[in-house]
């Protein structure tokens, strides 16, 4: 949820069923309460962080969070290049939520040729919309990104 209010887009959201919902870390100045409520829906809370904001200190969320998910392209431009930049982050974040299982994933231009640097980072997932689209062989696309080692979490 990328909004002013995202409580108020959570209580909008309620009957829908979705199985998780990410908040992006500029959109609440209380990222614990909202992780709390989206979890007290049954969902799985996530934390979107913005290739352009800043990086929260994540560990003090731990306890709220199911998932991280780091924007690696500018949200608000279609066809937006990858940041190779924001695998410094990833790795930061890896090392902030070590030992607590929850995952690292990799939104935004993440294709086959980038998805080995995403996983040596410290990604334990990627979202790879763009890659397999244009992909004259979707599954073939999708079998090198996995050999990308990213867990197998296409």
């Amino acid at each position: 949820i990328m909004a002013q209010d995202t409580e108020l887009v959570l209580r909008l959201l309620e009957g829908v069923p979705l199985a998780a919902i990410a908040v992006h870390a500029e959109s609440t100045r209380y990222p614990r309460r909202v992780l709390r409520l989206v979890a007290e829906t049954g969902r799985r809370a996530g934390l979107a962080i913005n290739p352009f904001g800043a990086v929260p200190d994540v560990r003090t969320l731990a306890p709220y969070l199911s998932y991280l998910l780091v924007l690696t392209t500018d949200p608000e431009q279609g066809e937006a290049p990858f940041l190779d930049r924001r695998l410094v982050v990833v790795t930061e974040l890896a090392e902030q939520l070590a030992g607590t299982g929850i995952p690292i994933i990799v939104d935004g231009g993440v294709d086959d040729a980038n998805a080995r640097q995403i996983a040596a980072a410290g990604a334990s997932g990627v979202v790879a919309g763009r890659a397999l689209f244009r992909a004259t062989d979707m599954a073939a696309t999708a079998a090198r990104i996995r050999m990308g080692d990213t867990d197998g979490a296409v």
